[in-house]
């Protein structure tokens, strides 16, 4: 199962490197994963997504720009919830706070297809958004993010959120890249009170990254548990790869 994750995982990230031209005014990023899941019995999940907006507006740290977002989610047991795809259109205002975060406040469309079942969902959206990193280059690099809105069209009405932090210690040198040891956790949140969006998940692991042009490649193993609200809690040892680029 660990190896399925990271052959297909590398073989994407092989097909990507071919596939990323620089658009000309225009900014925009890929990104995806493929991991493992304890708690759908080690079911194997792949993340798939990118977006491009156009600045029209920017003065000091603000900046307005029309976006488009195309996120495709994909599994290996054939769960409806996890085979869909998402399209997102609309404006986004952000906020540049220093050199290493950014927060964005989002509005527009969306529009969802689970490709098992066939059902169709849309619906308008907002969310605000945060990310900052810190400690890159350093024995210490971590990262945070977080999003709260009806960022759901399959669920109408239903406000989630989601909160993630890592922060890595004691990494040193290794090659091109470098040698991470993490721990992370993800806390979601929603107004429906659904077992799937009310979670606690805590990992500690070990990674490899390692920059790629402008982007980054990582890949690594991680022991995880995940408790959610009235279901069972897992734990179990995930195996995992994901990247960034810019577009």
């Amino acid at each position: 199962m660990k190896k399925q994750v990271l052959s297909f995982g590398l073989a994407l990230v092989a097909m990507l490197g071919t596939l990323l031209p620089q658009a000309a005014l225009a900014d925009g990023s890929v990104w995806g994963e493929v991991r493992n899941m304890p708690i759908e019995d080690d079911n194997v999940v792949g993340t798939l997504h990118l977006e491009k907006s156009w600045p029209v507006y920017k003065k000091d740290q603000l900046t307005l720009s029309p976006f488009i977002t195309g996120t495709a989610v994909f599994d290996e047991k054939g769960y409806d919830w996890n085979n869909k795809l998402t399209l997102r259109a609309g404006g986004k205002l952000s906020y540049q706070v220093g050199l290493g975060g950014v927060i964005t406040l989002r509005a527009g469309a969306a529009h969802e297809h689970h490709t098992k079942s066939g059902d169709s969902f849309s619906a308008p959206f907002g969310a605000a958004e945060y990310w900052f990193g810190w400690g890159f280059g350093s024995q210490a690099p971590g990262s945070s993010w977080g999003v709260i809105g009806n960022t759901s069209p399959a669920e109408k009405g239903n406000v989630i959120a989601l909160v993630h932090a890592e922060q890595g210690f004691l990494a040193w040198n290794a090659g091109k890249g470098r040698i991470t040891p993490f721990v992370d956790f993800t806390i979601g949140r929603d107004s429906k009170d659904l077992a799937w969006n009310n979670k606690e998940v805590y990992g500690l692991g070990v990674k490899y990254v390692q920059s790629v042009g402008n982007g980054s490649v990582s890949f690594g193993l991680k022991a995880e548990r995940e408790e959610r609200r009235q279901a069972r809690s897992t734990t179990g040892a995930v195996a995992f790869i994901n990247f960034w680029f810019p577009l």
